[in-house]
Parts: structure tokens; sequence; C-alpha cells
């Protein structure tokens, strides 16, 4: 994923689809982090919201005042759910494809993770006080 950045507009400019919440996460705070991006506002934040398993749910929302351009093409955003104005562009298409059900699992030893019903119990056992 190719992100170059017009700091004076606030403008991330993607020239690929977004199909990992996470490495979008890490790739922007890394620019964040760089020389010239610590004297620029934060551009986003990030949520993982652990649902039982190993599975999480991975979140962006870009705040002060950043957008995300992309170039002109067809692209998608998928891997989570991305919270975002995404200027437009001429000859640019974009699929938004957010959904409360994506889940990213990590498998430990060999298994294949949760299955549903262990996801299930897991969610309707939670208490909250």
């Amino acid at each position: 994923m190719g992100l170059t950045l017009n700091y004076l507009s606030k403008i991330v400019i993607s020239d690929a689809s977004i199909s990992d919440m996470v490495l979008f996460h890490q790739e922007l705070r890394e620019i964040e982090a760089s020389f010239m991006g610590i004297l620029y506002p934060t551009i986003h934040t990030y949520k993982e919201v652990q649902i039982g398993g190993g599975a999480i749910f991975p979140a962006v929302a870009f705040i002060n005042g950043w957008t995300l351009q992309f170039v002109a093409g067809s692209f998608s955003i998928s891997g989570g759910n991305l919270s975002a104005t995404i200027n437009p562009v001429s000859g640019c298409y974009v699929e938004r494809m957010q959904s409360a059900a994506y889940a990213v699992s990590s498998a430990l030893g060999g298994s294949t993770g949760p299955t549903a019903a262990e996801v299930a119990t897991a969610v309707w056992g939670y208490e909250r006080y």
C-alpha cells in the first residue's frame, strides 16, 4: 500500500485498496512518527475490540481534519471499519465494505480459531458491571 501525504491540506493519498485495517493503522503510525509527521496533528485513532478466542475487530477513525483520497481507478476498503471522509476524484470509484461482523483471528497451536458457538458463548456470557 502506497500512502503519500499532503500535509498542508491534511490529505492522505492512497494508490491501493485498503484490505487490512491493522496494516493501514501501522503505516499511518509510521508516517505520524516520521521527521515530517511529528510536525503535524495526529492523523487517526485506532481501536481493537476483543471479541473472544483471540479475534479482534479493528477500527480506524481519521481525526483533526484529515481526509482520505484515492488516485483515479477502482478501489475497495475492507478488513475492518474505517471512519474517514473520502475526497471525490474524477475517474475514481471506492467501494466501502464495512461490517460489524468483520474480525481478525489468530489461531494458536495449529487450531483453526474459535467456532461460531464459542464466540456466541463468549459474547452472551459477558457480564457488564
